[in-house]
């Protein structure tokens, strides 16, 4: 008996990659340029600043209550990332340092911004980028 509300998938097959298993049936592997594409949108400083975490994912920056305060004069330069977009830095994504932006906002220019493609559901974001194993499995192929 499973806690889970979800139905276990009744047949699998091999994903052709060992650090996955099995997959339902009907699934299918695909690469992660097949399911985001880059977003590179700037200028709109009046969007809030996002912070992306190892801890935490995406969230809203709070600079007005203590903590790390970082001057942000041109903020027209900083990358947009829209609700439902994954947000990373690129040199501590190994790390987790990725996440979901739960809202319209700005991130580091060197950060990237990757939007899920229309054809592709977007309930299964949040849960793909914030399983530990596919951050490792792009680890052991940097």
């Amino acid at each position: 008996m499973t806690d889970s509300p979800l139905a276990p998938y009744p047949t699998k097959k091999p994903s052709g990659l060992d650090w996955i298993g099995p997959i339902p049936q009907q699934w299918q592997v695909s690469r992660n340029g097949r399911l985001f594409s880059q977003r590179n949108e700037t200028d709109r400083p009046e969007l809030p600043v996002l912070e992306v975490s190892l801890k935490t994912g995406v969230r809203v920056r709070d600079l007005a209550n203590g903590g790390r305060k970082q001057s942000m004069s041109d903020r027209s330069k900083y990358k947009v990332a829209h609700e439902g977009d994954i947000a990373y830095n690129m040199m501590r994504m190994w790390q987790g340092a990725v996440g979901v932006s739960p809202t319209d906002g700005l991130v580091s220019p060197a950060y990237v911004v990757a939007q899920p493609r229309p054809d592709q559901p977007p309930f299964f974001v949040p849960a793909g980028v914030t399983v530990p194993t596919p951050v490792h499995g792009d680890k052991a192929a940097a």
